[in-house]
């Protein structure tokens, strides 16, 4: 019975963490959507202005390629962005994977006790 209600306690706390962890991927790769899409938005910007006909003045000109520049380097910092934001989400998910797992073991334990504590009460009656 002790054992069964410390597996209880230590199931909960657990889930708890597991909880936590969740959440805090959650926001990760809620992170990593709103960068992503950034990238595409920023991507789609380019091949838009590439499409485009070609300014007929040289002021023009120099102003499309001045944009097309500057949109160039939004669209490389996005993708560091996006980089970096890979790269902090592993271990972020790692940890969640790795709650999880506890989590599961210590439920497949506390559910053995219950079977085990009902076997035990079957056999006395």
């Amino acid at each position: 019975m002790r054992s069964r209600e410390s597996l209880e306690k230590l199931a909960h706390l657990s889930r708890y963490q597991e909880q936590l962890k969740s959440t805090e991927l959650s926001a990760r790769l809620a992170e990593q959507r709103q960068a992503e899409e950034r990238l595409r938005q920023l991507r789609g910007y380019l091949a838009d202005y590439q499409r485009r006909d070609v300014p007929r003045s040289v002021a023009d000109l120099r102003n499309h390629r001045q944009f097309m520049l500057n949109l160039s380097i939004a669209i490389a910092t996005q993708e560091r962005i996006c980089q970096d934001i890979e790269i902090r989400l592993k271990p972020v998910y790692r940890s969640w994977m790795t709650a999880r797992k506890r989590s599961e073991a210590v439920e497949e334990s506390v559910e053995d006790v219950r079977r085990q504590e009902a076997e035990n009460e079957e056999k006395a009656r």
